[in-house]
């Protein structure tokens, strides 16, 4: 009888679960709303730019940027994840610190949420629409099935880019990005300019805490730990060794490396290897996919960031009204 019951339990939880695809969506929507967030309440922002920009997100809002709903329930192992968010928005919304238990549990949920991921990553699957969550992240255990590869770096640029809330209201964001950029000061764009996913507020915003998504390369995580245990006596020898290593590899993508641009990569490189080494544990985890990225590419230039991506992070669905607490100003639906 008791497994007959836990049986039709599961049945009807399994019912009301909400489709892989919302799912995926909301887990990217919470992540990108905090982030959006953090950038709200760390640009000083004057009340005159606030309300302007809640207007342009009402604006917004009624031509379809708003936030997606999951058709029901998630689960449980992403529920988690997405209470965990939630619990964090609702402390960055107190303008409350962070604690260490806190950010812990969300390094753990982040976890949670790439193995369950990193499970069903596959390549563009044939049968699902183009542009979708669902088409590169199967569900765990679903079968992968064939894969579309013509195309797929593209595919995954536009995915990425309106995943969270969709292609309608990404476009309402964009028509208004130009408006969102006069509101702004050329001190604010320059610090936006390095702004990436965030969950906890950095000290600078120039220099943001991401905790990504995306599977780590191993040999750049296995390098950045051995580099964070290497006493301090033996810590120059070894550096040495690390950054000619990490040259050798710069080279070959590039052949003639001036000696000008040579030592600006050897700059970098000490600057990410002393990031590791002084990073707490647990800001080492938090930090270790922003560490990897700076890695993997040491001599690629900074790109220039455009207007849409402000509006982007500005105007995203909830956030210009919960996070800029400025008495008066018109609220945007959530």
């Amino acid at each position: 009888m008791i497994a007959i019951l836990t049986a039709t339990a599961c049945l009807l939880a399994a019912q009301d679960e909400a489709p892989w695809e919302e799912q995926l969506r909301e887990l990217g929507f919470r992540l990108v709303r905090i982030s959006s967030i953090n950038v709200i309440q760390g640009l000083n922002l004057s009340r005159d730019q606030v309300v302007k920009l809640r207007e342009l997100a009402r604006q917004a809002a009624e031509n379809g940027a708003t936030a997606p709903v999951p058709g029901g329930s998630l689960r449980a192992d992403i529920d988690g994840v997405r209470k965990a968010f939630l619990e964090l928005e609702g402390v960055l919304l107190k303008g409350e610190a962070v604690s260490d238990d806190l950010r812990a549990r969300i390094v753990r949920q982040r976890t949670i949420e790439a193995e369950v991921i990193a499970r069903g990553l596959t390549g563009p699957r044939r049968g699902r629409w183009w542009g979708t969550c669902s088409r590169c992240h199967a569900s765990p255990g679903e079968s992968s099935g064939g894969f579309d590869q013509a195309g797929a770096a593209r595919e995954m640029a536009y995915a990425h880019s309106v995943g969270a809330i969709g292609l309608k209201a990404t476009l309402a964001l964009k028509r208004r990005a130009e408006e969102v950029d006069a509101l702004l000061t050329a001190g604010q764009k320059k610090v936006l300019s390095g702004f990436s996913c965030c969950l906890i507020p950095p000290q600078d915003l120039s220099d943001p805490v991401r905790v990504g998504q995306a599977a780590l390369p191993q040999w750049q995580i296995d390098l950045l730990r051995k580099v964070r245990e290497v006493p301090e006596s033996s810590w120059p020898t070894v550096r040495e060794r690390a950054i000619e290593r990490l040259l050798e590899g710069a080279k070959a993508k590039k052949v003639h490396l001036p000696d000008e641009e040579r030592q600006a990569i050897r700059g970098r490189l000490e600057a990410v290897f002393e990031k590791a080494r002084g990073f707490s544990e647990v800001d080492f985890e938090l930090r270790k996919e922003e560490l990897c990225g700076e890695l993997s590419d040491p001599a690629r230039p900074a790109r220039e960031q455009t207007a849409f991506e402000r509006a982007f992070w500005l105007l995203m669905p909830g956030a210009p009204a919960k996070a800029a607490g400025v008495p008066g100003a018109a609220e945007s639906p959530t």
